[in-house]
């Protein structure tokens, strides 16, 4: 009998094979005393996603990490995780491989905007089409800016979502209010972290909080289904359901988010970049039918603070899209170091 099993498998090796070492950071956070752990990963997704992420970090400055995260929207399963660098990565040690990025606090940047603007739809403080100012204004001390210093004038609020605007984001939380934003994506799961004894206020719609990708994935998720925040789950039967966004809200701002790629890509995937001083995420919802079901999310960090020459604008960071292109933007390097707003999340 147990020849006839042998003989039915499949070619023996005739040397000996290396231990597998796919997703090597998270298996800290897995129930390894059990006999046989299952997870919801899919093997060639994830080799395809590790050798993704390592083509991309050999065109990155030293001390660069990503992470990178692809779930199934119908399940809400993680079906591929980079949670940081490879192991036979050479400078793993300078780019912080043995740290899950994934559940890393990052400032999200302007990625919550599509979920301030959902809010505001369902609350009927503005539609897609409603005219929203894009001029200088100071909210008592506070005084946003755009990214590049410039102003639109009167413009919809789906275009200043498209433009990732900011100064009609900051005016759109100052109606809905920074505490019931910030209660709505905790209701949905997101862990956010502010400042010691810091209340939600206006940068919040800037990123001026601390969430990790996980939890920006599964809101994101919420985008692409009926708008109910489901936890992305790694292992079967991990997923939790919390009620977030109306179906009708989730629909309009996946609709507006729905452009193309810069230049060119997939058709018909909702996304969204954001660009911090903590990270760099880059978030896509896909939106069923005009795309497969699978949503996914990345943030690029540099741990040092400082660059060493200067292709990196905001002086640390270079924006990240989903499709892993990097937009080369022109740094300028500041005319006086300025005072750090107390919203800002200092990240090392």
């Amino acid at each position: 009998m147990r020849n006839r099993v042998l003989a039915s498998d499949d070619t023996v090796p005739t040397r000996r094979l290396g231990m597998p070492q796919h997703a090597p950071q998270i298996l800290r956070f897995l129930p390894l005393d059990q006999p046989r752990v299952v997870t919801n990963l899919d093997l060639p997704l994830q080799i395809a996603l590790e050798a993704l992420a390592a083509s991309r970090l050999r065109g990155l400055p030293e001390r660069a990490a990503i992470a990178l995260l692809v779930g199934d929207l119908k399940t809400h399963e993680i079906r591929a995780l980079v949670a940081g660098v490879p192991v036979d990565s050479p400078d793993r040690e300078a780019r912080a491989g043995a740290l899950d990025l994934s559940q890393a606090l990052r400032s999200p940047g302007s990625a919550l905007k599509p979920f301030l603007y959902a809010l505001a739809f369902q609350d009927g403080l503005a539609s897609p089409e409603s005219r929203l100012d894009d001029l200088p204004r100071h909210f008592g001390g506070y005084a946003p800016e755009n990214f590049d210093r410039g102003h639109s004038g009167p413009v919809t609020a789906a275009e200043a979502l498209r433009q990732s605007l900011n100064l009609p984001a900051v005016a759109l939380l100052d109606r809905l209010g920074p505490a019931r934003f910030a209660a709505s994506l905790r209701a949905a799961g997101a862990r956010l972290v502010l400042p010691r004894e810091a209340d939600p206020s206006l940068p919040l719609a800037l990123g001026g909080v601390g969430t990790d990708l996980r939890d920006l994935a599964s809101l994101y998720a919420a985008l692409g289904t009926d708008g109910t925040a489901r936890s992305l789950a790694l292992a079967p039967g991990e997923a939790t359901t919390r009620p977030f966004l109306q179906p009708q809200a989730a629909r309009l701002v996946a609709d507006v988010i729905t452009q193309p790629f810069p230049g060119g890509g997939a058709p018909g995937v909702a996304w969204k970049t954001g660009t911090s001083w903590g990270a760099m995420p880059g978030v896509s919802a896909s939106t069923p039918p005009m795309s497969p079901p699978f949503g996914s999310g990345g943030p690029m960090a540099r741990r040092s603070r400082a660059p060493p020459d200067a292709p990196w604008p905001c002086r640390c960071w270079r924006k990240f899209s989903i499709c892993c292109r990097l937009p080369r933007a022109r740094w300028r390097p500041p005319a006086r170091r300025r005072r750090r707003p107390r919203q800002w999340i200092r990240c090392a």
